[in-house]
């Protein structure tokens, strides 16, 4: 399948900055049957010439059932030994969207977790208002007491769409105007631990967070 890069470079800026990738009942989309059951899609390898990497094994699995190019985008390296944020070593791959691992110590589909970015991106802005935790406003929002955050309206839709809470963990952080890396301009932004419909665009790896485009 020839997926054209063009697809990829049309997903710009998310802030949605997110505290733990592991799954938690009751927490965003049910997971469907596909998801909580042994993958069906392909393991061989597939190869991507713009970014000239493959994908194959549980992490093309992954990639193919959670939301592929459009949540992830391309690979951007091999699979590799990295340490992770717990100061363990997991076979690691990065993409342009997210840094997947391997854990073998658990059963499909949380024997791939993605790191958590977010936590990384953020540590030294924990003090800025819109990263202060909140109570409850009782507005509609779903309220996250793990972090004391609320997501809604289009960032709360896409991320009950593409994953929720194991692709993409808890919010980190309540809505704010940031000037966008992508394009320079003010943007509307959420952030998240994790590290992709229509108004709402997934930046980089580097950047972890949901935007208003």
């Amino acid at each position: 399948m020839k997926i054209p890069r063009k697809f990829s470079l049309g997903i710009a800026a998310l802030v949605m900055i997110i505290a733990s990738m592991l799954p938690l009942a009751g927490l965003g989309a049910a997971p469907s049957a596909a998801q909580t059951t042994a993958s069906a899609a392909p393991t061989d390898p597939y190869y991507f010439p713009d970014t000239q990497h493959y994908i194959s094994g549980r992490f093309r699995q992954y990639w193919e059932d959670r939301g592929g190019l459009f949540v992830f985008g391309f690979p951007l390296t091999k699979v590799y030994d990295e340490v992770s944020t717990d100061g363990k070593v997991y076979k690691t791959q990065y993409f342009e969207r997210a840094r997947f691992e391997y854990h073998p110590e658990n059963a499909q589909p949380y024997d791939v977790l993605l790191t958590l970015v977010g936590n990384e991106v953020t540590d030294n802005r924990r003090g800025e208002q819109p990263f202060l935790p909140i109570a409850n406003p009782n507005d509609g929002s779903a309220y996250f007491a793990e972090t004391g955050h609320t997501l809604s309206g289009n960032f709360l839709a896409f991320w009950q769409q593409y994953g929720g809470l194991q692709n993409f963990g808890f919010p980190l952080s309540e809505r704010f105007t940031e000037v966008s890396a992508v394009n320079g301009r003010p943007t509307r932004c959420s952030t998240s631990s994790a590290g992709a419909g229509r108004t709402t665009r997934r930046t980089p790896i580097r950047s972890s967070r949901f935007c208003s485009a």
